[in-house]
């Protein structure tokens, strides 16, 4: 028996407005720009779409699916550090990720 259906996309963004990390703010990520897909293929299109420079997934197989463009950087957000033998840069936090993004903003300059 399943139980009673819930919106996960509602909820991701909950999420995402309660710790601040979408919203208008300078270091915030504008709410027209978060996406969620149905499936794993689309996420990747998604991506290939935008033209992002940075994929940020909670799961290794969507990171290692075929149809990312060359160059993009993937980061696999791994916050109870389930994934060590993973091939892709980890995070254990979004402030890490963060930083990481900002240092190598900085370097670019």
């Amino acid at each position: 028996m399943l139980g009673p259906k819930h919106d996960m996309h509602a909820a991701a963004r909950g999420f995402l407005a309660a710790r601040g990390l979408v919203g208008d703010g300078a270091s915030q990520i504008d709410p027209a720009k978060v996406f969620f897909e149905l499936t794993k293929e689309d996420k990747v299109a998604r991506a290939a779409e935008l033209q992002c420079e940075v994929f940020v997934d909670d799961l290794p197989e969507i990171l290692a699916m075929p149809g990312f463009p060359d160059g993009m950087r993937r980061i696999l957000f791994d916050p109870e550090n389930q994934f060590e033998d993973s091939n892709f840069q980890r995070s254990s936090s979004w402030a890490g990720i963060t930083a990481g993004l900002m240092t190598a903003d900085l370097a670019r300059d």
